[in-house]
């Protein structure tokens, strides 16, 4: 997952233009997502998904990301958390990307 600005891609207060739209998000995880195999989300700073390898995702609160955010350390969920916790949850490897 990439993190980055306040769902439109900017640092709130920072001044600068958006820097990653939600269209280039989808565009990255639709790309990252076929090299590697595995669906890739990208959410904004609110946890709100911007771009996913499942676009059913995208619009929706991801709470894990927005922990990440939150606490700027990495989080992982298992297959084996994932099937206990929720159904339709997948194992992930949530990172936070921010722009200095």
């Amino acid at each position: 997952m990439i993190q980055a600005g306040n769902g439109s891609g900017t640092v709130p207060g920072d001044g600068i233009e958006p820097a990653l739209t939600p269209a280039l998000a989808q565009e990255i995880a639709t790309d990252i997502g076929a090299i590697i195999g595995f669906h890739v989300l990208i959410t904004d700073a609110e946890g709100v998904v911007t771009g996913s390898g499942d676009q059913a995702r995208v619009g929706m609160p991801h709470s894990s990301s927005l922990d990440v955010m939150t606490t700027l350390s990495p989080a992982t969920t298992t297959a084996h958390q994932a099937r206990a916790w929720a159904s339709g949850m997948r194992p992930m490897l949530p990172t936070s990307v921010i722009r200095p």
